[in-house]
């Protein structure tokens, strides 16, 4: 920010492993190819490139460690709001079965320092911030290469023409807090499942998700082109089919019990509350079937539910809205 000049950049794509095919839609927005994912790393692998990009700048490490003008408290990460370290890095750790880096645990949001300082609403796209700055922006608009570079010539500009500091506006012990603030306002009751699963939902949460797992099981036999008009036929709201499909993507698709990464990948799919309820599912489905016809058994059911919970604990920020979400 000193000289305003670009000193490195960074720069990897992330081969995905739960939907590794892109859809057009991924593709068209972001300009991402699917020849280019799948010649990609894995996202623990680039998580240790840029490890050591960052090491090689001085930045983490052994010798950053012993320099505390260069270590890893002096590396702020500046996002263009919370989303992307608050919930989706957290999710993307723990699909990978990996902690998130100390170093993502904090950020500037440049979206929060834009409106401060220029006294805007909040929550302006990175494209108006850079017209109300007079910035021409450069690039795709939702590459990550572009948006970062756009990013750095707002936080930038914000500097030079309006004096801001820069400094973590969100840290994950802040939003963890405010979370369970915001938890503590509605009437919550605790539900504690026959797996030793335990979760905090709202009364009236527990009555639809209870109301959802049951139209799913009904459906399971339902084509997937009928499924939709079936589920308006019975005048559920848009949230309500979303919970349905959730269930009926993964039905009958259980992880191996003896593969940790699939299991792990199976929970942090899921998410905390949906976890308990899919498995009850499963055993469900498991004893209507037919003597005879292919599918998952009970015993199956409860060797996989058994191993969830010899799982280790998730260490990240607990999320309880799935990554799979039914759309």
């Amino acid at each position: 920010a000193a000289t305003g000049k670009v000193v490195d950049e960074f720069r990897s794509y992330v081969r995905p492993e739960v939907h590794p095919v892109l859809t057009t839609f991924c593709s068209e927005l972001t300009g991402i190819t699917q020849d280019q994912v799948d010649a990609a790393p894995s996202f623990p692998e680039v998580l240790e490139q840029l490890d050591a990009w960052l090491a090689a700048k001085g930045l983490a490490g052994p010798d950053a460690a012993s320099d505390t003008s260069k270590s890893s408290s002096s590396v702020l990460f500046v996002a263009d709001g919370d989303w992307d370290l608050r919930g989706m890095l957290p999710r993307q750790c723990a699909l990978s079965g990996v902690e998130v880096p100390d170093r993502f645990k904090r950020w500037a949001d440049v979206r929060v320092l834009f409106s401060e300082a220029t006294k805007e609403r909040k929550n302006m796209s990175l494209t108006k911030m850079c017209q109300r700055l007079r910035i021409q922006f450069v690039g795709k608009a939702h590459s990550g290469i572009a948006d970062s570079r756009n990013i750095a010539r707002v936080m930038l500009a914000l500097i030079q023409d309006y004096g801001v500091v820069m400094r973590a506006t969100g840290n994950v012990k802040e939003l963890d807090q405010q979370d369970l603030a915001l938890d503590s306002t509605h009437n919550k009751s605790s539900v504690n499942t026959n797996d030793g699963m335990s979760v905090q939902a709202s009364q009236e949460d527990l009555t639809t998700d209870t109301i959802c797992a049951r139209v799913a099981l009904l459906s399971a036999s339902v084509p997937p082109q009928e499924l939709d008009d079936t589920l308006r036929l019975m005048k559920l709201s848009r949230e309500e089919r979303r919970k349905v499909q959730r269930h009926l993507q993964l039905l009958g698709c259980l992880p191996s019990r003896h593969i940790p990464g699939e299991l792990r990948r199976y929970r942090a799919v899921l998410g905390p509350k949906l976890l308990p309820t899919q498995l009850n599912l499963e055993r469900a489905w498991a004893a209507a079937k037919k003597e005879g016809e292919d599918g998952v058994e009970e015993e199956e059911v409860e060797a996989v539910r058994q191993a969830l919970l010899e799982l280790p604990p998730l260490r990240c920020l607990s999320q309880e809205e799935p990554l799979v979400n039914g759309s």
